[in-house]
């Protein structure tokens, strides 16, 4: 995930240059924003940030890692998630593997201790299946699996955005299907909101932190968030405001 951690950051850069008037910025200039964002925290030379997205586009095996650990989180803030373990929740990519490879299909890559020992079941069961060569046992497998799903997903609360806020929902096979069903995040239920701003709004704290964030719609329109995340509908993390964009869209 660090190869996915790092373009996603030399992409959001590259969306605020953009926004602030450069339309083609070059690697390197978001190299060079990107060292100072991480500099306040932790010294990172532009060369540095450089040499790993050449690597990062380089590297097709996706075994790509960012040397420095404390560039991590700092790159995970800068992005709007809370930690490293929240970015993969919400980056996550299924994988499915044959039986044969002694692998099953992990249902998220952040497990509690008892959806582990619910897995832990699933594969001993699938080493059974390889040994004993035995139908009666694929049978059990099948029902281990079943079990075990329906237990997360009984256990697991769900949200839904209604166009202004998320809502509490219970799972349904063809929302999650259609991608609209959510997995319950209190932060993003509690604060994420859609709001239509105007020149009366405060955009910001007293230390200059941003109160708004923006992102645009499905139909390529700017919207505007209380809290930030992602973009409810597109998936795309949101940007902070800018004094820019208030007054080239709100306040012109």
């Amino acid at each position: 995930m660090h190869k996915k951690l790092l373009l996603m950051a030399f992409d959001k850069v590259r969306g605020e240059l953009n926004d602030e008037g450069d339309k083609s910025p070059s690697i390197n200039k978001c190299a060079i924003r990107l060292s100072d964002i991480v500099s306040h925290d932790f010294a990172y030379s532009p060369k540095s940030f450089n040499t790993l997205h050449k690597r990062a586009v380089e590297n097709e095996e996706n075994n790509f890692i960012i040397p420095k650990p404390e560039v991590i989180p700092i790159l995970v803030k800068y992005l709007g998630y809370k930690n490293y373990e929240e970015f993969i929740l919400l980056n996550k990519e299924k994988v499915q593997k044959e039986i044969d490879d002694g692998s099953v299909l992990l249902i998220s890559p952040t497990d509690s201790q008892e959806q582990q020992v619910e897995k832990n079941s699933i594969k001993t069961f699938i080493n059974t299946i390889k040994s004993k060569k035995s139908l009666a046992f694929g049978a059990l497998l099948l029902g281990a699996v079943t079990i075990a799903t329906y237990l997360y997903i009984d256990r697991q609360k769900w949200m839904v955005w209604n166009g202004h806020r998320f809502e509490v929902t219970s799972f349904d096979p063809e929302m999650e299907k259609n991608g609209v069903l959510s997995i319950y995040n209190d932060e993003n239920f509690h604060h994420l909101k859609k709001i239509n701003p105007n020149c009366d709004t405060h955009f910001f704290n007293a230390d200059g932190s941003e109160l708004i964030w923006y992102g645009k719609n499905s139909k390529k329109e700017y919207e505007f968030f209380t809290s930030l995340g992602k973009h409810p509908e597109t998936g795309k993390t949101l940007k902070p405001i800018t004094k820019y964009m208030i007054e080239k869209y709100i306040c012109p």
